[in-house]
């Protein structure tokens, strides 16, 4: 799920939502809803749990020793 929010007033899912409010959309409406306006918020917190358990942690960066002249 992907928050997104309007700048004017919207009908979706059989509802009435006021300007700026935020609504829980599907990930593949985005960019349909996007195209009518809208500005995606970002990720849900389930979802960007969700992706937050998926990842695989990345490698510590190696620093290289520092050189003597």
């Amino acid at each position: 799920m992907v928050k997104v929010s309007f700048p004017f007033s919207v009908k979706y899912g059989g509802k009435f939502h006021s300007p700026s409010e935020a609504l829980e959309v599907a990930e593949n409406e985005v960019d349909k809803l996007v195209a009518l306006g809208a500005k995606a918020l970002g990720a849900s917190q389930k979802s960007s749990e969700k992706a937050q358990e998926t990842s695989p942690p990345k490698p510590a960066a190696k620093i290289p020793p520092k050189k003597e002249k």
